[in-house]
Order: structure tokens, then C-alpha cells, then sequence
């Protein structure tokens, strides 16, 4: 009987320290690409790695963070451009967070902080460019907006990959007054070829006539090569050689006596 009853107490022993085990004893597996802010009792305790982790205690919690980069959609704001005229600009951004703690517990909503940075630089930026520099210049203005989010995303335990601004929406006013200016700009663009093509048509002309009048052998040439062509062409042309315009009615409209 008294067996039974040690070996009992001994299996009541045991079982209660598989308990206090169980109860005291976590295994926590932390995946590629993420990390593991552990916390006691409440209290931020420190940041685990990938990997298997055996920790010993009670109250224990952990909150999974992932390091992988990610992407960050900014929605169209509209926006006052130096010329006073107002678009909507959309952009994107990717970022990895490089200090869990610093984003988790460093601010409310690291996400929400990161939006409002790249929403003020982007506005910042636009607002310094008139709307012909800003179509024309989209590479120049991501190059200048990273610098001003940057600070803000380190304070926040996040680096910024890459900052790319998408669109710029114009309303359907502005856009047909952007289509008229276009269009006015090739219209004289076209104007000022043809003008310069009749002014280098004349020039040929008034050169060719200063030849011809040092030349007179190249104005009898000329008109050979000329009564040639139409004697080629057999299209029964009437060739008149000898006569003056007078006699032929040509130069006053009338026809010939």
C-alpha cells in the first residue's frame, strides 16, 4: 500500500513539473524574411532572428514583423504646380523595415507616418515645377523627392528603395487647353518649315537667274533640254519657236491674229 501511494505522488510530482514545463517553456520558430519582437510581461524584451528559439518564462509574447521588402501605393492628391494649376499626382513606393523595433514600437502606425512623409514630398516637389517641367521632367522629380523622405523613413526603422511617381491627372478643362497649346505649337512648328522652305525655293531661283544672266549659253541649254522634254513626252504639245508673246496672245490673254 505504501508503494502505491509513493509511486502515486511520484507520478503527481512529475506530472505537475511537465506542467510547470509546458507552461514555462516555449519553442518559437522564426521564418526567413522576418523577425520576432518578444515581449514579457508586457515589456519589449528583445528581437529574434530566423531561426528555432527555446526561451524560458511565463507571460510571454511575440509579434512576427516581416523584413521582406514591400510596396507602398500613394492614391492621387491634387496638388497647386508653380504655375497655379492643379493636378493629381499619384505615386508608389517600396520599402524594407531595417529596425523592427524602431517601426513597431517607435511609432502608433509606422505605415500611416511613412504615407504622410511621402505625401508631403511629393506636394513639396510639384509645387515647385511648373506643369510643362513636370511632364517632361518625371525621372528629375524621383530623383528629388528620396531625399526628402528618406530622414523620416530611417527615424521610423525603414529604408526606402525607391520612390516613382506614377501619374499626373489633369481635369478636362485643363487637359483640352493643354491639347489646344500642342496643337498651336505644331501648327507653327509646320508654318515655319513651309516658310522656310519657299524661302530656300527663292533663293535657288535668284541664284539660278544670276547664272543665267552671266551665262547666256545655260538659258539656250536650258530651253533645249526643255523643247527636248516636251518632244519626249508625246503628250501633242504645240510648240511655237520664233514668235514673240504678242504675236501669240500669251502675255495679254488674246489669240493670235
Amino acid at each position: 500500500m505504501d508503494i502505491i501511494i509513493t509511486v502515486l505522488a511520484v507520478a503527481g510530482i512529475l506530472a505537475a513539473i511537465i506542467i510547470v514545463i509546458k507552461a514555462w517553456w516555449h519553442t518559437i520558430v522564426v521564418d526567413d524574411g522576418t523577425v520576432a519582437l518578444l515581449f514579457h510581461k508586457g515589456r519589449f524584451s528583445e528581437v529574434l532572428e530566423p531561426g528555432l528559439h527555446r526561451i524560458w518564462g511565463r507571460r510571454l509574447r511575440w509579434q512576427v514583423v516581416s523584413t521582406r521588402p514591400a510596396l507602398l501605393n500613394l492614391s492621387g492628391q491634387e496638388v497647386l504646380t508653380a504655375d497655379n494649376l492643379v493636378v493629381k499626382v499619384s505615386a508608389t513606393a517600396s520599402y524594407k523595415i531595417t529596425n523592427a523595433e524602431k517601426a513597431i514600437r517607435g511609432a502608433q502606425n509606422f505605415l500611416e507616418q511613412l504615407y504622410l512623409a511621402i505625401h508631403q514630398g511629393v506636394r513639396s516637389v510639384v509645387a515647385g515645377k511648373k506643369l510643362d517641367d513636370l511632364l517632361a521632367q518625371r525621372a528629375t522629380i524621383t530623383k528629388e523627392l528620396l531625399p526628402l523622405v528618406e530622414k523620416t523613413a530611417d527615424d521610423l526603422g525603414v529604408r526606402i528603395l525607391a520612390v516613382h511617381v506614377k501619374d499626373f491627372m489633369l481635369s478636362g478643362e485643363l487637359k483640352k487647353a493643354f491639347a489646344d497649346v500642342v496643337q498651336a505649337r505644331t501648327e507653327g512648328q509646320a508654318a515655319l518649315e513651309r516658310a522656310r522652305g519657299e524661302a530656300a525655293a527663292l533663293r535657288h531661283l535668284a541664284n539660278a537667274a544670276q547664272v543665267f544672266e552671266h551665262n547666256p549659253g545655260l538659258m539656250k541649254l536650258r530651253y533645249l533640254q526643255t523643247v527636248e522634254h516636251a518632244c519626249a513626252s508625246g503628250a501633242g504639245h504645240t510648240l511655237m519657236i520664233g514668235l514673240t508673246p504678242e504675236q501669240t496672245g500669251v502675255a495679254v490673254g488674246k489669240k493670235p491674229a
